[in-house]
């Protein structure tokens, strides 16, 4: 997967990147090896900010669709985790719809094939 690290008041460090892409990597397992999934992240500090000061936002763009987690933390590496985390939901609530369609679709049609209207 192609990704983009964009940091604001932050430096983007070899670290930060190899962290990312460690943390890309389970969500990297949804999108069954697409090549043409993308990601934007991005790294914010704010320090006048009350509670979390360090914001971590994925953007993943798969076969048309656009996933997207946000999240603030008190540290840079706990916002990029909980915002995985909140990711891979995500991805995977997705994908289990999709399968669900796919399911009850073959189901209506082995139904029909059988006789049975089903309705």
């Amino acid at each position: 997967m192609n990704y983009n690290i964009k940091g604001t008041a932050v430096a983007v460090t070899p670290e930060l990147r190899a962290y990312a892409e460690r943390v890309l990597a389970h969500a990297d397992k949804f999108l069954k090896g697409d090549a043409t999934a993308y990601a934007n992240i991005e790294l914010e500090h704010a320090a006048l900010r009350d509670g979390g000061q360090y914001r971590a936002e994925f953007t993943v763009s798969a076969s048309g669709a656009t996933y997207r987690a946000e999240i603030w933390g008190n540290g840079l590496h706990e916002a990029m985790d909980v915002c995985a985390g909140e990711l891979v939901h995500e991805l995977r609530r997705a994908k289990d719809r999709r399968l669900h369609l796919f399911r009850r679709g073959a189901a209506k049609i082995k139904n029909y094939l059988r006789g049975w209207s089903g309705e």
